[in-house]
């Protein structure tokens, strides 16, 4: 069985996470030199078996995740302790290359904050700094920071709907965290880069899954919808939002269409 294999195995089975199959995709075509895991102690250890047949170093880090808020999409917010993870508590396991684990084990023992976490993980600074700025200490639910500047019928790549991850069936080419907005262009390089390596290990069926569930314009709407809904809604006039289409115009909320370019 090739390491491909046994990453897919792992993702059909349920003990990888669509993300995190992403993010090891990028750590073994060498677009990564490390990524960060969560999970109790039994996922990280049956994690740290997958990482081993798929022959990347891998190392608990020394440190536990404490709940600081849920957000009422269920995006839970959370800090490092010092510490192994106890029973029921969630820690960090770190897959890469020996330097990107070493690096990472160092920054975020120190404590790593959202800019120095984009460097070493691959992520836009401009997402960081927003990240830090708007929604990191609950400031601002990140579906009005990430629609904030959008006015009236927006039309924006697939690639681009990061609320793809809170609806079944949860997929997203962007890996997890934050886009500053749905305009972001780093964001958007990123996910086509994302793209590529599906296309490169010759998995592009699952680029295809992915862009049926959003070019399927109905459930977008209604998605984006709820997705208002349980958020509190964006701060945005209703009168500068376009409302449901089709069956679901009787529905209260504003929502945003998400369509793919011609």
């Amino acid at each position: 069985m090739t390491e491909l294999d046994e990453l897919l195995r792992a993702l059909l089975d349920e003990r990888l996470e669509w993300t995190d199959f992403l993010e090891l995709l990028a750590v073994r075509a060498g677009r990564k030199s490390v990524v960060r895991l969560t999970g109790q102690p039994d996922r990280l250890e049956e994690l740290s078996r997958l990482a081993q047949m798929i022959d990347l170093p891998c190392a608990v880090a020394p440190l536990h995740l404490e709940g600081v808020f849920v957000t009422s999409l269920r995006d839970r917010f959370s800090r490092l302790r010092p510490g192994f993870p106890g029973a029921g508590e969630e820690g960090i396991l770190f897959i890469g290359r020996e330097e990107g684990i070493s690096r990472a084990l160092d920054m975020e023992g120190e404590g790593c904050p959202p800019d120095a976490a984009a460097r070493l993980y691959g992520y836009p600074q401009c997402c960081a700094r927003v990240y830090q700025n708007r929604i990191q200490n609950g400031q601002c639910p990140w579906v009005d920071s990430f629609l904030a500047e959008v006015r009236g019928v927006a039309h924006f790549p697939w690639q681009m709907n990061r609320m793809g991850r809170l609806f079944a069936p949860y997929l997203s080419i962007l890996p997890d965290y934050f886009p500053c907005s749905p305009r972001c262009a780093e964001s958007l390089n990123m996910a086509e880069s994302y793209a590529d390596l599906l296309h490169e290990a010759g998995l592009s069926m699952l680029e295809k899954l992915i862009r049926m569930g959003i070019e399927n314009e109905e459930f977008y709407d209604v998605a984006v919808c709820i997705c208002c809904i349980l958020c509190g809604t964006p701060s945005l006039p209703e009168t500068e939002r376009i409302c449901m289409s089709g069956s679901w115009t009787s529905f209260p909320m504003p929502g945003l269409r998400w369509r793919v370019p011609n």
